[in-house]
This record gives C-alpha cells, sequence and structure tokens, in this order.
C-alpha cells in the first residue's frame, strides 16, 4: 500500500479532543504515514508541537494564521525561533527533529469587513517568511482570495526558491 502524507491538518484542535486518541492511533493501520499538524495561533504553537512530540508520526509546522495575527509581537517571533531552536538542539541530542515548516501564515481576504486588516496581515506574513528564511524551513501559506497579493510577497522575499505548501 502506498503511503499517505497529509501535509496539512489540525489533529490539535478542540473538535478533536473526544476522539483525538482514536482517530491518531487508527491512520497508520490506513495508510497514512507521516502528518504535518500545522498551528494557527500562538497557543496551538504549543498544542501542535506537545501533540508533535507525544505521536512518533506526526510533525509540526509553527506560525500564526493570518485570522490570529492582531495581537502578535515581535517576542512572539523569538517565542517561535526558540521553539525551532529547542528542536533542533534536541536533535543534536538524538531525539528526532519535529518541527519543519513555518505556518500557517498568509493572506484571508474572504470574510470582508470582518478581516485583519490587511496591512497588519501583510506586516506578519512578511515578517514570518523572513524567519522561515532565517531558521532556512519550508511554509505552510494560507492564501484565500488573495493569491495576487501572495504571489507578490513571495516573490518579493525571494521565498519561491525555498519550498512550502500554499492553499
Amino acid at each position: 500500500m502506498a503511503m499517505i502524507f497529509d501535509s496539512h491538518a489540525h489533529y490539535d484542535d478542540a473538535r478533536f479532543d473526544r476522539d483525538r486518541e482514536a482517530v491518531l492511533s487508527s491512520l497508520p493501520a490506513n495508510g497514512v504515514g507521516r502528518i504535518v499538524n500545522v498551528s494557527s495561533s500562538m497557543e496551538t504553537v504549543k498544542t501542535t508541537v506537545a501533540l508533535a512530540h507525544r505521536v512518533p508520526f506526526l510533525y509540526a509546522a509553527v506560525g500564526v494564521h493570518p485570522d490570529e495575527v492582531t495581537d502578535l509581537t515581535e517576542a512572539d517571533m523569538e517565542t517561535l525561533a526558540g521553539y525551532v531552536l529547542a528542536d533542533r538542539a534536541a536533535a543534536d541530542a538524538g531525539t528526532p527533529r519535529k518541527i519543519v515548516a513555518i505556518g500557517e501564515i498568509g493572506y484571508e481576504y474572504s470574510r470582508g469587513e470582518d478581516n485583519v486588516p490587511k496591512d497588519l496581515q501583510r506586516k506578519w506574513f512578511e515578517r514570518q517568511l523572513a524567519l522561515s528564511n532565517e531558521l532556512d524551513l519550508p511554509v505552510v501559506i494560507h492564501s484565500r482570495d488573495a493569491a495576487e497579493d501572495t504571489y507578490e510577497m513571495l516573490k518579493a522575499m525571494k521565498t519561491g526558491e525555498g519550498s512550502g505548501v500554499v492553499h
């Protein structure tokens, strides 16, 4: 049987609280060999990293979704970098590396007036792309109703020379 690689999951989400363990334990028998669980806020960075350390075939992407950037700070970017650097230090000591990307980052324009302001989304998208470049990690990009702006940002940041997933 071919192995399935799920490059974008949110198994730390509260919707899985009742059956998370059953779902996760069923995946290998159903051909799912690897999963990247993607964070969407500073809070889910914690839950995503914890889950990745607990589940051998699950890995983490750490970042903040455009809907959640309103209260971000530069200290949060340092926290994200700290998670990655701690993960790398643990890997140097023999523990498998578990943080494999920066994400879910990008633009969310589908909510009209309810969107986080575009300039704020742009600021934190650019900063998280810079973080991915600094840490030499691929990105997981959320781009809803924002294809042109996403393309222009990736071109400006020369992120296209790296790797990642856009959805």
